[in-house]
């Protein structure tokens, strides 16, 4: 007596197949997911990162502005001494000019 083919087991694997093929895309989905997740979490890591960075160096321009204006003030006031250095020193012989004209 030949066997006959049972229907029953197509549908079993066949809906077997379904079952692992879907347990799979499941498995990859969650898999994507996580890679997803793990570049995100990078991404903002490296925001983050830049973003310290660049208060960082906006910290540093102004500690360098200040400084550089400090100097400044400090040159012109070593440059306001130094007029009025010469001014009095100039005042000084104008008058002493004068009081020798005048004792002459």
């Amino acid at each position: 007596m030949a066997r006959r083919s049972n229907g029953f087991r197509t549908v079993v694997k066949v809906a077997k197949a379904i079952d692992r093929a879907n347990k799979q895309a499941i498995r990859e989905r969650e898999r994507q997911e996580k890679a997803l997740a793990r570049e995100e979490a990078r991404l903002e890591r490296e925001f983050a990162r830049q973003q310290k960075d660049y208060e960082r160096q906006m910290r540093q321009r102004e500690k360098e502005e200040i400084a550089a204006a400090k100097e400044r003030l400090k040159k012109e006031l070593s440059d306001s001494k130094a007029m009025y250095e010469l001014r009095c020193s100039e005042r000084e012989s104008l008058r002493t000019q004068i009081i020798r004209e005048v004792l002459k």
